[in-house]
């Protein structure tokens, strides 16, 4: 969810809330009594029954003829009973407000509705004696008393333009009773829609913290280590179940059977976890390393564990007591709060200012609801869009900061894979790949693996002798310039260059045999198209040889820590290049081993010849070369084939030892093609042996 859209739900919210709403008038009742006047707006505004109401305390009536003037004193409406002056405690008591209304005539025939706020902990009302409502069981007995609490919206007739309102109360359960909101009247199309009005804002603010709690709850659990979601996400879900049993009490419209107590302990544990989890959210977002910040979080939300369990074995009215001895850590936990905040503005950490600008807009609601309580501002409550604000300006607040890791991740990632890339350069992917591991990172010293593959080396003949004959930078034009037309052959052959040794090339295939038998073709022929480049830029063409073996081999790595190489370790590397040395002596551009010749899918589509058994340096074991001439200009490659068979012959008589047949067909061989170097050498070694 983006800052757009969160922009855009919450501007809807605010709209739709801003028709439902109506002006409060506030009064102030004087002993008791008030009369509604003339110039009163029944259709656009409702009257706050604020001021001085009639009480008698301990004693529950229906009117106020039923008990003498003298028993009867005046109390503030709305305000918590006063405890020094009934001398009794305020949670142990009973008592009736009461509270004359005179209606003028033109509003006889108009229907009136009250809004009742939730009296802790029961009511009954009555209007010129006749029972309204009942909310629990009244009682000056704490055995019979029962505890229910809910708003609701009453219906009330005037009776001879009068109302005259006895409102019977009673708690044992709770540490402080009284009308503590404000009861408003009006037409009752007025109160039901304020009454609907408020509850949809507490129901909207409710859905848009779960919807915020859940989503932030669903990041974490994508992405274990961002722990800032978690603590916001469980803010959020905290806030939400406190919202639906605080404010209008949506708790008891849904749940009509909860009991009081049950109610009570949610409230409390939900207070109790909510700020502590908004530390440990601020630690996390803002990323406080320091051991001090999470010790004190860990004490906070121990403090608020044990509680909790605390309130969950006690009566209602202990826990509504606990809860102020909590106010203690409360208040640490706010100072740490604000410290961190500081701390945070004052590094310019990233989303500090849009979160302390959302605690300044919930402090800035807190004081204009205490403004509304004092009767200072004639305004509704509006903690609750204080709230809403809040909440937004802390996911605004987490949203920002994964816009800009997102966006460092982005740069990173750019650079990782330009790294990467340029690693490539050095350490070819197919050699991680082989390995196992993904990029450059994952690489250990002494990583290695075992397979068979096909090697090929690549020489560049009597290069020390060119290389003699140029400058330091004419060599390395030189060689890159072969180079360049070599790789890419290699690669699109399925095999990568494992090492570059001055002039020559080491490459391996870990598929195919044949994938190296086509590279070294095409290479050859390659090199026809750069001798022809040469030769306009006057430069003498070049000859390479190319030798091919397959067997089993270590790919791993080898050095110290800090300075690593990838390497191939095997007998079969040694020998691949022996074998590229013996294409010199012959005169051939490609030699393959017959272990390679063996693992070929179809020889045939190969020009193969038989060329020698030898014992190539450091082998005890002889082993058989093929000399591969398909890269040879037509005429060359043609006769050659059509002498295949003869040469064969004749190495099959050289090798028996019958060296006067075998130079018969060396010689006849040569007569035929002048060109075939290695029937020359053949016959050069076939008369040195007969003599």
């Amino acid at each position: 969810m983006n800052n757009k859209m969160k922009l855009i739900i919450f501007w809807v919210l605010l709209t739709q809330l801003s028709h439902c709403t109506k002006t409060e008038v506030t009064t102030n009742i004087q002993n008791g009594s008030y009369k509604i006047p003339q110039s009163f707006d029944v259709e656009k505004n409702v009257i706050e029954l604020n001021g001085k109401w009639k009480f008698t305390p301990n004693k529950l009536i229906k009117s106020d003829r039923d008990i003498s003037d003298k028993k009867i004193i005046l109390v503030d409406v709305p305000q918590k009973w006063n405890i020094e002056e009934f001398k009794v405690k305020g949670y142990l008591a009973c008592g009736t407000y009461l509270l004359d209304i005179l209606v003028p005539p033109k509003f006889k025939d108009i229907g009136w509705s009250l809004r009742i706020d939730h009296i802790r902990t029961n009511y009954k009302i009555f209007n010129n004696g006749k029972l309204l409502q009942k909310l629990g069981n009244v009682s000056c007995d704490a055995k019979t008393s029962v505890s229910k609490v809910e708003q609701d919206v009453i219906e009330i007739t005037p009776v001879n333009g009068k109302i005259k309102l006895a409102i019977q109360v009673s708690n044992f359960h709770y540490r402080e009773t009284g009308i503590t909101k404000s009861i408003h009247l009006g037409k009752s199309r007025n109160i039901k829609l304020m009454h609907r009005g408020k509850m949809l804002i507490d129901l909207s603010i409710f859905g848009l913290v779960i919807i915020m709690g859940l989503y932030h709850i669903g990041l974490f659990f994508n992405r274990r280590e961002d722990l800032g979601s978690m603590y916001f996400g469980l803010y959020c879900l905290l806030a939400g179940i406190r919202i639906l049993v605080t404010n209008t009490l949506f708790v008891t419209v849904a749940f009509p059977n909860l009991s009081y107590w049950s109610i009570l302990i949610i409230e409390y544990i939900s207070f109790y976890y909510l700020v502590p989890v908004f530390l440990g959210y601020l630690i996390a977002i803002f990323e406080f390393k320091k051991k001090i910040h999470h010790y004190l979080l860990r004490a906070h939300l121990i403090f608020a564990t044990i509680f909790s369990i605390h309130n969950l074995f006690s009566n209602s009215t202990e826990a509504s007591i606990l809860v102020l001895y909590y106010n203690i850590n409360l208040a640490v936990t706010l100072v740490h709060v604000v410290y961190l905040w500081v701390k945070a503005a004052k590094e310019k950490r990233d989303g500090s200012v849009e979160s302390i600008v959302g605690g300044f807009i919930l402090l800035f609601f807190v004081s204009l609801d205490m403004m509304v309580t004092f009767h200072i501002l004639p305004i509704p409550y509006t903690f609750s869009m204080g709230f809403a604000l809040f909440i937004f300006a802390q996911s605004f607040t987490i949203s920002k900061i994964f816009a800009l890791t997102y966006s460092s991740i982005k740069k990173l990632s750019k650079i990782l894979t330009t790294t990467n890339t340029a690693y490539a350069k050095f350490v070819p992917t197919e050699f991680l790949g082989l390995l196992g591991k993904k990029d450059i990172t994952e690489i250990h010293l002494g990583d290695q693996v075992g397979k068979e593959m096909t090697i090929l080396f690549s020489d560049i003949r009597s290069f020390t002798t060119l290389s003699e004959s140029m400058t330091p930078k004419e060599n390395f034009n030189f060689i890159n310039s072969y180079l360049k037309r070599m790789g890419p052959i290699v690669t699109r052959n399925h095999g990568f260059i494992d090492k570059y040794i001055g002039d020559a090339i080491m490459a391996l295939f870990p598929g195919k045999a044949d994938d190296a038998v086509n590279a070294a073709i095409e290479m050859q022929l390659e090199l026809k198209i750069y001798n022809q480049h040469r030769a306009k830029q006057n430069y003498i063409p070049i000859a390479t040889g190319i030798g091919i073996h397959t067997g089993g081999l270590m790919l791993g790595t080898i050095g110290v820590e800090n300075r690593m190489d990838g390497t191939v370790v095997s007998d079969a590397v040694n020998l691949s290049s022996r074998i590229e040395s013996l294409t010199k002596k012959y005169g051939v551009p490609i030699l393959v081993s017959e272990a390679t010749l063996t693992k070929l899918a179809d020889p045939n589509k190969y020009d193969l010849r038989k060329l020698d058994r030898v014992k190539v340096k450091g082998k005890t074991k002889e082993i058989t070369v093929y000399e591969v001439f398909n890269a040879l200009e037509e005429k060359v490659r043609q006769e050659q084939s059509n002498t295949l068979e003869e040469f064969e012959a004749g190495v099959s008589l050289y090798l028996s030892g019958n060296f006067e047949k075998a130079l018969t067909k060396f010689e006849a061989v040569y007569m035929k093609n002048t060109n075939d170097k290695a029937a020359m050498m053949y016959v050069t070694k076939c008369r040195n042996l007969i003599v």
